[in-house]
């Protein structure tokens, strides 16, 4: 039987997605659950990572690398802390 994370997944890296012509800087999944102590997704990894993208997003901005930061508006329920802290786990 195939186990969760396995089915998370499952056909996402099948095929090959090459290469564009650029390349461009994604910052994503710094959602304030993560960097909020006490919170029970905080992880210091997090916070350490959100440090080093500011000098990563400074850089790719002064070489024009194109940059995105998508932001959530939601806010994180009892119920989706569970679900993520379980992917995160497993």
């Amino acid at each position: 039987m195939m186990d969760q994370r396995e089915e998370n997944y499952r056909g996402v890296f099948d095929s090959a997605l090459g290469f564009g012509n650029s390349s461009a800087v994604i910052v994503i999944d710094f959602i304030n659950a993560y960097t909020t102590e006490g919170s029970p997704l905080y992880t210091a990894a997090v916070v350490n990572a959100v440090e080093a993208s500011v000098t990563l997003l400074d850089s790719a901005r002064k070489h024009r690398f194109p940059s995105f930061t998508p932001k959530f508006y939601s806010k994180l329920t009892a119920l989706m802390a569970v679900y993520l802290l379980r992917k995160y786990l497993c």
